[in-house]
């Protein structure tokens, strides 16, 4: 028997499903710094659809660490997902007949110099106002 030197392992100590779940995982918690031209593709339905089912295949291939990284980083696009517009409708005095506010802007606190005329002439007392002008757009019913 000859003892020889051991083979030399010329693999890192870190194997490539640990470098590839570090990358997913970097570039999921950095995702806001993708350009804006990219969001509509990157958070299209078929992405996070495809996502989990890649996630749960690598769960069934006890590629946990992996499948943890596809998560986390279809969560991750959630959070550059374009929001949705949603109106308020406010009931006018006519039954039936709706339109909507969209309040925009930041809150003011209202002081007797700030009141509307009508505010002034029914004595309401506002605390604040959102927004000084609204857009108003009628309801498709």
């Amino acid at each position: 028997m000859s003892s020889g030197p051991p083979p030399l392992n010329l693999l890192p100590p870190i194997t490539f499903e640990q470098i590839g779940s570090l990358l997913l995982i970097i570039f999921g918690s950095t995702i806001e710094m993708v350009p804006k031209t990219y969001h509509v593709v990157l958070t299209n339905p078929m992405i996070f659809i495809i996502g989990m089912f890649v996630s749960a295949g690598l769960t069934a291939c006890n590629r946990i660490i992996l499948a943890f990284a596809v998560a986390f980083f279809l969560v991750n696009l959630l959070r550059i997902m374009p929001k949705s517009k949603s109106n308020k409708t406010v009931e006018i005095n006519h039954p039936g007949v709706k339109e909507a506010f969209k309040p925009s802007g930041a809150i003011e606190w209202v002081t007797n110099n700030k009141k509307w005329f009508v505010e002034k002439v029914l004595k309401e007392k506002p605390i604040g106002i959102q927004a000084k002008e609204l857009d108003t757009y009628p309801v498709q019913a």
